[in-house]
Protein backbone atom coordinates (compact mmCIF):
# COMPACT_ATOMS: atom_id res chain seq x y z
CA UNK A 1 0.00 0.00 0.00
CA UNK A 2 0.92 3.48 -0.58
CA UNK A 3 1.46 5.62 2.37
CA UNK A 4 -0.36 8.95 2.14
CA UNK A 5 2.56 10.68 3.91
CA UNK A 6 4.96 9.37 1.31
CA UNK A 7 2.61 10.46 -1.43
CA UNK A 8 2.34 13.87 0.03
CA UNK A 9 6.14 14.09 0.44
CA UNK A 10 6.56 12.88 -3.13
CA UNK A 11 4.04 15.49 -4.34
CA UNK A 12 5.89 18.20 -2.42
CA UNK A 13 9.17 16.97 -3.81
CA UNK A 14 7.67 16.95 -7.34
CA UNK A 15 6.40 20.49 -6.85
CA UNK A 16 9.86 21.59 -5.65
CA UNK A 17 11.48 19.88 -8.63
CA UNK A 18 8.96 21.53 -10.95
CA UNK A 19 9.85 24.96 -9.48
CA UNK A 20 13.56 24.20 -9.82
CA UNK A 21 12.99 23.15 -13.44
CA UNK A 22 11.05 26.37 -14.06
CA UNK A 23 13.87 28.38 -12.43
CA UNK A 24 16.44 26.54 -14.52
CA UNK A 25 14.36 27.14 -17.66
CA UNK A 26 14.11 30.87 -16.89
CA UNK A 27 17.88 30.96 -16.25
CA UNK A 28 18.51 29.11 -19.52
CA UNK A 29 16.21 31.52 -21.39
CA UNK A 30 17.96 34.49 -19.73
CA UNK A 31 21.40 33.07 -20.63
CA UNK A 32 20.23 32.40 -24.18
CA UNK A 33 18.97 35.99 -24.48
CA UNK A 34 22.25 37.36 -23.09
CA UNK A 35 24.16 35.11 -25.47
CA UNK A 36 22.12 36.40 -28.43
CA UNK A 37 22.78 40.02 -27.37
CA UNK A 38 26.50 39.28 -27.02
CA UNK A 39 26.51 37.63 -30.47
CA UNK A 40 24.80 40.72 -31.97
CA UNK A 41 27.33 43.00 -30.28
CA UNK A 42 30.19 40.85 -31.58
CA UNK A 43 28.72 40.85 -35.10
CA UNK A 44 28.37 44.63 -35.02
CA UNK A 45 31.93 44.97 -33.71
CA UNK A 46 33.13 42.58 -36.43
CA UNK A 47 31.41 44.66 -39.10
CA UNK A 48 32.96 47.83 -37.70
CA UNK A 49 36.35 46.13 -37.60
CA UNK A 50 35.98 45.06 -41.23
CA UNK A 51 35.04 48.63 -42.25
CA UNK A 52 37.97 50.02 -40.26
CA UNK A 53 40.37 47.54 -41.88
CA UNK A 54 39.08 48.54 -45.30
CA UNK A 55 39.50 52.22 -44.39
CA UNK A 56 43.01 51.60 -43.07
CA UNK A 57 43.82 49.70 -46.27
CA UNK A 58 42.60 52.61 -48.38
CA UNK A 59 44.52 55.06 -46.20
CA UNK A 60 47.72 53.03 -46.58
CA UNK A 61 47.24 52.87 -50.34
CA UNK A 62 46.62 56.62 -50.44
CA UNK A 63 49.72 57.31 -48.35
CA UNK A 64 51.78 55.09 -50.64
CA UNK A 65 50.47 56.99 -53.68
CA UNK A 66 51.27 60.31 -52.00
CA UNK A 67 54.80 59.09 -51.21
CA UNK A 68 55.33 58.09 -54.83
CA UNK A 69 53.99 61.45 -55.99
CA UNK A 70 56.36 63.27 -53.61
CA UNK A 71 59.33 61.30 -54.94
CA UNK A 72 58.30 62.16 -58.50
CA UNK A 73 57.85 65.83 -57.57
CA UNK A 74 61.34 65.92 -56.04
CA UNK A 75 62.78 64.41 -59.21
CA UNK A 76 60.93 67.00 -61.30
CA UNK A 77 62.16 69.78 -59.02
CA UNK A 78 65.77 68.59 -59.38
CA UNK A 79 65.34 68.40 -63.13
CA UNK A 80 63.89 71.93 -63.18
CA UNK A 81 66.84 73.19 -61.13
CA UNK A 82 69.25 71.56 -63.57
CA UNK A 83 67.39 73.11 -66.50
CA UNK A 84 67.46 76.49 -64.75
CA UNK A 85 71.23 76.21 -64.28
CA UNK A 86 71.63 75.21 -67.93
CA UNK A 87 69.49 78.15 -69.02
CA UNK A 88 71.60 80.52 -66.92
CA UNK A 89 74.77 79.14 -68.45
CA UNK A 90 73.26 79.35 -71.94
CA UNK A 91 72.17 82.93 -71.25
CA UNK A 92 75.74 83.85 -70.35
CA UNK A 93 77.02 82.16 -73.51
CA UNK A 94 74.42 83.94 -75.65
CA UNK A 95 75.41 87.28 -74.11
CA UNK A 96 79.05 86.57 -74.93
CA UNK A 97 78.16 85.51 -78.45
CA UNK A 98 76.08 88.66 -78.96
CA UNK A 99 79.02 90.77 -77.84
CA UNK A 100 81.31 88.89 -80.26
CA UNK A 101 78.73 89.27 -83.06
CA UNK A 102 78.60 93.04 -82.48
CA UNK A 103 82.39 93.17 -82.56
CA UNK A 104 82.48 91.17 -85.80
CA UNK A 105 79.81 93.45 -87.32
CA UNK A 106 81.85 96.52 -86.44
CA UNK A 107 84.97 94.90 -87.87
CA UNK A 108 83.08 93.99 -91.04
CA UNK A 109 81.77 97.56 -91.36
CA UNK A 110 85.28 98.93 -90.95
CA UNK A 111 86.63 96.39 -93.44
CA UNK A 112 83.87 97.31 -95.88
CA UNK A 113 84.80 101.02 -95.55
CA UNK A 114 88.48 100.17 -96.08
CA UNK A 115 87.59 98.10 -99.14
CA UNK A 116 85.55 100.99 -100.54
CA UNK A 117 88.52 103.34 -100.02
CA UNK A 118 90.97 100.94 -101.61
CA UNK A 119 88.60 100.33 -104.53
CA UNK A 120 88.19 104.06 -105.07
CA UNK A 121 91.95 104.58 -105.00
CA UNK A 122 92.48 101.77 -107.46
CA UNK A 123 89.73 102.93 -109.81
CA UNK A 124 90.21 106.69 -109.66
CA UNK A 125 93.79 106.84 -108.68
CA UNK A 126 93.19 109.22 -105.82
CA UNK A 127 92.33 108.63 -102.16
CA UNK A 128 88.81 109.22 -101.01
CA UNK A 129 88.11 111.08 -97.80
CA UNK A 130 87.83 108.98 -94.72
CA UNK A 131 84.39 108.74 -93.11
CA UNK A 132 85.48 109.88 -89.71
CA UNK A 133 87.67 107.06 -88.56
Amino acid sequence: MIDPGNMEAAAIRLAELSREIDDLERGRASLLERLNRAREVLQTAGQRTARMRASVGLLCEHMQNVSIALIELRAIEEEMNEIGMTLTENGKEVTGLLFEADSFKEALDETDDDLDRVSTILLEGKPRRSRGH
